[in-house]
């Protein structure tokens, strides 16, 4: 896994800090964190929050259980029956969590957190605008006998009445309010 495989910025950083975390339980010659603290050596190690590393690992529990695999299902059940329940010493059964196989892994894609996508201030347009704006377009076939391109119309709406907006909102009214479609021109 990963062999001849060109690592990004992110992940070569995160390499770097296992590695690191490792090599200074290699020099105390045990663990820094007791083995027991599975999260919390994980996070020590990778430098990520325990919440994201818990986050992560509910993510692939939830896609692994989706996954139509007979062979899954069979080893969850045997993990269930086999590993009894590890008890404290006040004779409280622990929680156990289920640790998931390499070839388990490799079936698992977990998914990106998305970037929120900033939406813009809406543009208020009244009539006159919409109007004004289809007489631009109007005045590029009749009077100037060339055809418009938003570039060109927006120029003219900015220095005539001072339109508000940018290109994409041009756009959008020149579609949308005024029915008007776009084709690509090669030779403009």
């Amino acid at each position: 896994m990963g062999k001849g495989k060109a690592y990004r910025g992110e992940e070569r950083d995160l390499i770097l800090k296992v590695l690191t975390y490792f090599e200074k339980e290699k020099q105390k010659g045990s663990p820094l964190i007791p083995i027991e603290r599975a999260l919390d050596r994980a996070s020590a190690a990778t430098g990520v929050s325990i919440r994201t590393i818990r986050n992560i690992k509910n993510e692939a529990k939830k896609l692994l259980s989706t996954l139509p695999s007979p062979e899954t299902s069979t080893h969850i059940e045997k993990l269930s029956i086999i590993t009894p329940k590890p008890v404290t010493s006040a004779g409280i059964q622990m929680k156990t969590d289920r640790i998931f196989t390499t070839e388990e892994l490799q079936k698992v894609k977990l998914s990106t957190p998305k970037k929120k996508k900033k939406s813009g201030k809406k543009l208020e347009i009244d009539d006159f605008t919409i109007c004004a704006i289809r007489n631009i377009v109007e005045s590029f076939y009749n009077v100037k006998k060339e055809k418009p391109t938003i570039r060109k119309v927006l120029a003219i709406a900015k220095s005539e009445f001072n339109f508000p907006g940018q290109a994409t909102s041009l756009r959008k009214i020149l579609k949308e309010k005024l029915g008007y479609r776009f084709k690509d021109c090669k030779n403009i």
